[in-house]
């Protein structure tokens, strides 16, 4: 199961067919809630924005100056002189998000329907964060979700911090056959920063 943060039924849906087209192909079987024997909880979510703002140095080079000049010799010359530089001041301002998937997998005996899961009973889990100017959460999560994959069921003993290109293969692959959009373009290259945990 799959939540967002504001909760949006739909891309919670979307969310939850990715999670399942990326089991199956890591040989899982997707079974309903009364059938399965583990059961994967997801939780996405997306904050208000962090605005930098300041200002860079720009250089402007001098450039050259001539003039004519009287010689020693009673004749005029042309000199040239190089012009000291000038800095100025470019104002910037960037919005920063914080984009989170985290996702814990329990064991179903454990899950009840009123007070659900008991966290003592969880078998892995994983949070992925990312920082970026894309507020895009619907693109950006594909990126999360293949960072989170990749250690599925297995504990990276420490925080692993890797990058993306903007067009990543797994990504593109995840949005044609997941139930995202094939036509989606991806944000800037993210850099999801990965923490996992695996008990036994």
């Amino acid at each position: 199961m799959a939540r967002a943060d504001p909760g949006e039924p739909l891309l919670e849906a979307e969310v939850g067919r990715k999670i399942e087209s990326i089991l199956a192909e890591k040989g899982y079987s997707v079974a309903s809630a009364l059938d399965c024997d583990y059961v994967l909880s997801a939780f996405f979510a997306i904050d208000d924005g962090h605005t930098a703002v300041g200002a860079r140095p720009v250089f402007h080079p001098g450039g050259t100056a001539t003039t004519n000049v009287y010689t020693s010799r009673g004749d005029w010359a042309t000199a040239t002189t190089n012009l000291p530089g000038t800095t100025s001041y470019a104002p910037y301002s960037y919005t920063y998000y914080t984009r989170y998937l985290g996702a814990t997998l329990y064991e179903r005996a454990s899950w009840t329907s009123t007070q659900g899961p008991n966290p003592e009973t969880a078998v892995w889990s994983s949070h992925v964060f990312s920082s970026g100017r894309s507020h895009d959460l619907r693109s950006v999560v594909d990126y999360l979700l293949v960072a989170t994959f990749d250690w599925f069921g297995r504990d990276s003993g420490k925080q692993i911090s890797r990058s993306f290109a903007e067009r990543d293969g797994r990504v593109k692959a995840l949005r044609i056959g997941g139930g995202g959009r094939a036509s989606d373009h991806g944000p800037e290259a993210e850099e999801p920063r990965r923490r996992t945990r695996a008990e036994p």
